[in-house]
C-alpha cells in the first residue's frame, strides 16, 4: 500500500487538472483491486457530493436502480458524531466497515432497506476516508475502498490525501492563472500584432529574431521609444544587454555587462516582481542601456520568468511621464511572458541540438556497428558502420526495415532475446546474420535492454562486431587440421582418432582397405611434381567416388591412402574392394591420362579386436598384393608393423 501510495503521489504532482489528477488516482489504485471515491463538500458543509468515482460504471447504474437515486444526486448528510462528519471536523483518515449503515444515510427515505442490495452490487466492504484540505479549508473527502484495507493503512492514507490536496490546490491556481491569461487576452484580442508576434515568439527557435520581433513590437504597441532585453548570467554575476531597440532602429549599446547588485537589477532580483517608474525623478538608483538618457521619463521593468527562475528583463522606456498605464503594462507583462518562453526554447533547442550533434558525431564516428532495436525487430537508430555492416543504401533505408529480415536462423535470435530477458545485458554472443546482398556474416553482440516502469524491455541498445572474417580463418585452421591439403581427404591426425573411435564404438564389423600408389617416386622424377600430385587427387578421387557417406577415406602418408568401413564384414569389404578396382580399370581407359596403378590390402576386425592389428594386417595385404603385381615372390616391406 505504501508503494503505491508513493508512485501514485509522484504521478499525482505531475496532473494539471483536477480531472488529471483522479483519473491518476483511480488507475494507480485499481491495480491494487482497491476503488477511489472522492467526495465534494458542499459550499453549507451539511452535505457531501459524489465528484469521482472508479467502481465499474455498469455496476454504478444497477445500484443506481435499485437505490432509486443517481451517483450525482446522491448526497450524504453529515450528522453530528458520525463517521464522515468526524473525518471532516477532526481533520484526521479513519477506517469504518458499515456500508450499508453508510450506504442507507444518503438514500430517500422509501429506499433506505436496499442499502445492503447496493453496498453488495458495489463490492463496499471496507474503507478509508481522509480530508482533502485546500488552503486550510476542508473542500471534500478521499474515500479508498477494498476488502483488506486496516487500521495500518491510515497514516500513509492521510498523507496521500494531503498530497492530493497540495495537487488540486495547485491545478487551482494553474486554472486561476489560466483564467487570468484568457481574460488578458480577450482584451488585447484587438491587438493582432501581439497575438502574430506570440506566434512568431512559439514557433521561432533563433533568440535573436524573436528578441528583434519582441523588441520592435515592445515599443511599437505601448507607443513608447525604446525597448531593452538584458539576461542574467547568476553565476558569473552579472546582466548581459543583449539588445535596445527605438523608433530610429537598433541602439548601439556601449556597455554590455553590468553586476546583479547593482540598480534596478538589484532591485528586480530582490523584489521579483516587474517595476514601474513614472516619474524618472522618482528613481534613485543607477540605470544601464538607453535608459541612462535623460531624455526617458517613465520606464517599465518586466522580469523573465522560466522554469529556472527569473532569467532576465525586458525593459521599455518613454520620453512622456506617466506614459504607462495599466493595459500597457499588462500587454508588456504578456509580451515578456511569451518573450521568456521563447528564449528558453531557442536556449533549449541549441542546447538539444548541439547534444545531438555531438552524439550524432560520436555515434556515426565509431567503427563499430551500434543499434537500437525493440524486441519485435523494429529498428529505432543505427550508425554508419552497420548500414556498412548490413550492406543497406543508406540509414534511413535500414530505418525501414525490421531486424526480422537479417537472421538466417529465427531460433537463434530467440535465444538472444531470452538471455537478454533474463540478464537484462548479453556479453559476447555469437550469430549469423544476412546482410542485404544475400551475404552471410558472423557477428559478435554486446547488448542490454531499457526496461518500463513494469520491467518490460522496450528497447535494446547494443554493438556488433564483424567476427565473418575472424569465424572463417578458424573454420579454415580447423578444416587444415584434420584434412589433407593437396587431395582435401581426411589426414593422418584425423584418421587415427577415427580409428580409437570405431575401438571403443559399436559399429563393428569393421573393416580396413590400405590403398599405395604404384611408382608415384618414378612419376615425381621422371615427369615431375605437378603430375605425381595429379595421380595423388585422382586417387583420392575414385576413392572417395565409390564409398558410402559414412565411410571415412584419408590420405595416411605420402602415397598411402587408407579407408574405415564401418558395418562391413569381410564379404562386403571384399565387395567394396571389387568396385574401386572395376572404377580403376574403367579411369585408365582415358588415353591422355598416366595410368593410375594402385596396391590394395583388406582386413576385417570383428567385436573386440585390435583395430591397430587390423590395419596391420591389412598393411600386409598390400604388400602382398603388391608383389603380386609386380611379379616377385620376395618383399622388400616388413610382414608386419607399420
Amino acid at each position: 500500500m505504501l508503494l503505491a501510495l508513493s508512485q501514485a503521489a509522484h504521478e499525482v504532482q505531475k496532473a494539471v487538472t483536477p480531472t488529471e489528477i483522479f483519473n491518476t488516482v483511480g488507475e494507480k489504485f485499481s491495480r491494487l483491486n482497491l476503488h477511489v471515491a472522492i467526495f465534494d463538500l458542499l459550499e453549507d458543509g451539511t452535505q457531501l457530493s459524489v465528484r469521482y468515482l472508479t467502481i465499474d460504471r455498469s455496476l454504478v447504474q444497477e445500484a443506481e436502480q435499485i437505490a432509486g437515486i443517481s451517483t450525482e444526486d446522491f448526497r450524504y448528510p453529515l450528522t453530528e458524531g458520525d463517521f464522515y462528519h468526524q473525518v471532516v471536523h477532526r481533520g484526521e483518515a479513519a477506517i469504518h466497515g458499515r456500508p450499508v449503515e453508510m450506504m442507507a444515510a444518503g438514500m430517500p427515505e422509501d429506499r433506505g432497506e436496499s442499502a445492503h442490495l447496493v453496498a453488495a452490487k458495489l463490492g463496499l466492504k471496507y474503507a478509508i476516508a481522509a480530508p482533502l484540505v485546500v488552503g486550510g479549508t476542508t473542500i471534500g473527502l478521499l474515500e479508498i475502498i477494498g476488502e483488506m484495507l486496516t487500521e495500518a493503512d491510515l497514516p500513509a492514507v492521510m498523507t496521500f490525501a494531503g498530497q492530493i490536496s497540495t495537487a488540486l490546490e495547485n491545478a487551482k491556481l494553474q486554472e486561476r492563472a489560466q483564467a487570468y491569461a484568457a481574460q488578458l487576452e480577450r482584451r488585447v484580442a484587438d491587438l493582432n500584432a501581439l497575438n502574430a508576434l506570440a506566434s512568431a515568439v512559439n514557433e521561432s527557435l533563433d533568440a535573436d529574431e524573436i528578441t528583434q520581433r519582441a523588441l520592435q513590437e515592445a515599443v511599437r504597441m505601448s507607443e513608447a521609444d525604446a525597448a531593452g532585453l538584458m539576461l542574467f548570467d547568476k553565476q558569473a554575476g552579472v546582466a548581459v544587454l543583449v539588445d535596445e531597440w527605438g523608433t530610429g532602429g537598433e541602439i548601439p549599446i556601449s556597455v554590455r555587462s553590468v553586476q546583479l547588485s547593482e540598480g534596478l537589477t538589484r532591485q528586480l532580483l530582490e523584489k521579483k516582481e516587474l517595476i514601474v517608474v513614472s516619474q524618472r525623478s522618482d528613481y534613485q538608483g543607477s540605470l544601464h542601456g538607453f535608459l541612462e538618457q535623460e531624455t526617458i521619463s517613465s520606464f517599465v521593468i518586466i522580469p523573465l520568468v522560466s522554469r529556472n527562475g527569473m532569467t532576465g528583463a525586458l525593459y521599455v522606456g518613454s520620453s512622456e511621464p506617466d506614459h504607462f498605464d495599466d493595459q500597457a503594462v499588462d500587454l508588456l507583462t504578456g509580451l515578456g511572458r511569451q518573450l521568456a518562453i521563447g528564449i528558453e526554447k531557442a536556449r533549449l533547442h541549441q542546447a538539444v541540438s548541439a547534444s545531438e550533434e555531438r552524439y550524432r558525431s560520436l555515434f556515426d564516428g565509431v567503427p563499430v556497428a551500434l543499434f537500437r532495436s525493440t524486441p519485435t525487430g523494429e529498428i529505432l537508430d543505427v550508425n554508419q558502420a552497420a548500414v556498412e555492416l548490413l550492406g543497406f543504401q543508406d540509414r534511413e533505408t535500414m530505418l525501414r526495415s525490421s531486424t526480422l529480415s537479417l537472421y538466417p536462423d529465427a531460433a537463434a535470435r530467440s535465444v538472444w532475446l531470452s538471455a537478454m530477458e533474463e540478464h537484462g545485458v548479453v556479453h559476447d554472443h555469437e550469430m549469423q546474420l544476412k546482410r542485404v546482398d544475400g551475404e552471410f556474416i558472423f557477428v559478435r553482440i554486446r547488448s542490454q535492454g531499457v526496461r518500463d516502469s513494469n520491467g518490460q524491455i522496450v528497447h535494446i541498445d547494443g554493438m556488433a562486431e564483424d567476427i565473418t572474417k575472424q569465424k572463417r580463418l578458424q573454420e579454415r585452421l580447423r578444416y587444415l587440421g584434420y584434412h589433407d591439403a593437396l587431395t582435401g581427404l581426411y589426414n593422418r591426425g584425423f584418421f587415427e582418432e577415427e580409428l580409437q573411435r570405431h575401438e571403443r564404438g559399436r559399429q563393428f564389423p569393421i573393416s580396413l582397405i590400405i590403398a599405395d600408389i604404384d611408382d608415384l617416386k618414378v612419376i615425381n622424377d621422371n615427369l615431375g611434381h605437378a603430375q605425381g600430385d595429379d595421380v595423388l587427387q585422382r586417387a583420392a578421387k575414385l576413392l572417395s567416388s565409390v564409398l558410402r557417406a559414412d565411410d571415412i577415406v584419408a590420405r595416411i602418408g605420402g602415397d598411402e591412402f587408407a579407408v574405415i568401413l564401418p558395418r562391413t564384414n569381410a564379404e562386403q569389404a571384399d565387395f567394396v574392394l571389387k568396385r574401386i578396382e572395376d572404377r580403376l580399370k574403367f579411369s585408365n581407359l582415358e588415353p591422355e591420362k598416366i595410368p593410375l596403378c594402385l596396391s590394395f590390402g583388406v582386413a576385417t576386425a570383428e567385436k573386440g579386436a585390435s583395430l591397430r592389428e587390423t590395419l596391420n594386417q591389412a598393411d600386409v595385404s598390400m604388400y602382398r598384393d603388391k608383389r603380386i603385381q609386380k611379379g616377385d615372390q620376395e618383399s622388400d616391406a616388413p610382414e608386419t608393423g607399420r
